[in-house]
């Protein structure tokens, strides 16, 4: 679960690198990486089935 989020990580850090910014440089991006992936793996059992269960209700599906 925490793999997905380092992955949008490095791949933010790799467009950003395209374009001209210095986000490889940055000292702190594997503790961002780090955190990321923690923070995910900690959160996504709990948020992934609340938005399932938010999903299923028919007046919040007619906003879509």
């Amino acid at each position: 679960m925490g793999f997905g989020g380092a992955a949008g990580v490095i791949a933010y850090a790799l467009a950003a690198a395209i374009f001209g910014q210095s986000t490889l440089g940055d000292d702190n991006l594997l503790v961002i990486i780090g955190m990321v992936a923690f923070w995910n793996t900690i959160l996504s059992p709990v948020v992934v089935p609340l938005c399932r269960w938010a999903g299923q209700h028919p007046e919040l599906r007619a906003a879509r």
